[in-house]
């Protein structure tokens, strides 16, 4: 399980885009469901945090990844990519994507977005 300060510590490898990251991040953390939304309805880590914590574990990855197969890339750019590649499963601000359900799986799509699909 990801921690919110693995989370804190992925953010600080962002240096030469510090301030645009910072104010991006801002944004969908005070703004946003970015902090508590699930990363999926019912799928992978459907739960509250689930999306913070499979971006940060893509990010994880990303960068050991990075080491093996393409070393040149920096960190904050793998930081920043992993991090945000699925920025738009938070929703609107004030309109999450993802809502509670009472139905047969623990989260439901927000009917009052326009559905947009997430490319596999």
């Amino acid at each position: 399980m990801v921690s919110m300060e693995d989370y804190e510590h992925l953010k600080t490898m962002v240096v030469d885009r510090e301030l645009p990251f910072n104010k991006l991040m801002t944004f969908l953390e005070t703004e946003t469901e970015w902090l508590t939304a699930p990363a999926s309805t019912r799928f992978h880590l459907s739960e509250e945090q689930g999306l913070l914590e499979h971006s940060c574990n893509v990010a994880y990855t990303m960068l050991k990844m990075k080491s093996a197969i393409a070393p040149n890339i920096s960190d904050e750019s793998c930081v920043i990519v992993a991090l945000l590649h699925d920025v738009g499963k938070v929703g609107m601000p004030g309109r999450p994507q993802y809502i509670k359900s009472d139905g047969r799986y623990p989260y439901s799509f927000n009917r009052e977005l326009v559905y947009l699909s997430v490319p596999i």
